[in-house]
């Protein structure tokens, strides 16, 4: 993962309200919405930047009690953006 792509996350999930861990290695349970959020973008690498801060959005919004128990499909649902870009 390139450092800019991890630094934009970071920008997302914390203009999104997220709690952002300070360095790269953190516990998961202790952020678990950033854990999913970066889960979900990393699986993406080509999402759009339009696309990765509306997930953001999405996954800050979820309560806690939810968010690490959502599966994939779960996340679609409740808005998760995972649609594959169409180049023109």
């Amino acid at each position: 993962m390139s450092k800019v792509r991890e630094r934009f996350y970071r920008e997302c999930a914390s203009n999104a309200g997220m709690a952002v861990p300070d360095g790269e290695a953190y516990d998961k349970a202790s952020f678990p919405h950033f854990s999913v959020f970066t889960t979900v973008q990393r699986a993406r690498p080509q999402a759009t930047k339009k696309q990765i801060r509306h997930n953001a959005y999405i996954v800050a919004g979820t309560p806690s009690d939810q968010i690490t128990r959502l599966s994939l499909p779960e996340l679609m649902l409740v808005g998760i953006d995972l649609a594959p870009n169409r180049k023109k």
